[in-house]
């Protein structure tokens, strides 16, 4: 699917958004044409089926929880953070609601604003390569991998952060 047009041109538009996206300005927009009900009942209906096809929504919400718990498990490696697995859980926990919430209209916002260009016609063909059994193999491995990849970054990032904690007076 990947090596046609179609492909190419939306690999094109989700990398052209996610660069776009870094804009806090951009996204903001991204997130007022959701809210300024400009999108038609079709393609956000669309959009809609994508996410559920790829179960975006449950996938992105548990990879942020795990990059969450992977970043506390590091600060916890400092004795001024300090926290067992259990109240890492349980902090992680509490976010899941509202992780769950920003992680779905985030996707809703960047999906329309990445497959705007494209047609109905084209995002459907596209939601049929998802459902189909290649598309779901691609989609899991490639949440596994990033998954892997951000939770080692995480956990790094709360190691070198907390690192200056390490030291001790003699």
């Amino acid at each position: 699917f990947f090596d046609s047009a179609l492909g190419h041109r939306i690999i094109t538009l989700e990398t052209t958004a996610r660069r776009a996206f870094l804009d806090p300005d951009t996204e903001a927009a991204a997130y007022d044409l959701m809210s300024s009900g400009a999108i038609s009942d079709d393609r956000a209906a669309l959009i809609q089926e994508f996410m559920d096809v790829n179960d975006l929504v449950a996938f992105d919400t548990s990879g942020a929880l795990n990059t969450n718990f992977a970043f506390l498990s590091g600060l916890a490696e400092a004795e001024l953070f300090r926290m067992s697995e259990a109240d890492i859980l349980d902090q992680v926990y509490r976010q899941v609601e509202e992780t769950r919430d920003s992680t779905e209209a985030w996707l809703r916002a960047y999906l329309t604003m990445a497959y705007q260009p494209l047609s109905n016609e084209e995002l459907s063909d596209y939601i049929a390569f998802s459902e189909r059994p290649e598309g779901q193999r691609l989609n899991r491995a490639l949440f596994t991998g990033f998954g892997e990849m951000y939770d080692m970054q995480y956990r790094e990032l709360s190691r070198s952060g907390a690192r200056p904690l390490y030291s001790h007076d003699l």
